[in-house]
């Protein structure tokens, strides 16, 4: 499992609350799911502005999907050339 939303999260950088990279979602995500997780957890909220925790880390709900559709294809050419490989080493 990959937390993250929660690894960008700048703790004492905002005023009184805690800062985020929100813009790193996506390719912190996709860097994790190619690298082999099985799993990424994700703070989303269709408004982060508005949001009552982590709001400068949330991805907005708008862009889940198409990150979801994403991070499937990345797990899947990696699993596909992991494969591939191991089956090489083996042959």
């Amino acid at each position: 499992m990959f937390d993250v939303t929660h690894s960008l999260q700048l703790p004492g950088a905002g005023n009184g609350v805690t800062a985020g990279l929100a813009q790193y979602i996506e390719p912190l995500a996709s860097a994790g799911v190619g690298a082999g997780v099985d799993a990424v957890f994700m703070e989303v909220h269709a408004e982060p502005s508005q949001a009552k925790s982590d709001a400068a880390n949330a991805l907005r709900l708008d862009r889940l999907e198409a990150l979801i559709l994403k991070l499937k294809r990345i797990d899947a050419a990696a699993r596909e050339t992991t494969g591939s490989v191991s089956g090489a080493a083996h042959a």
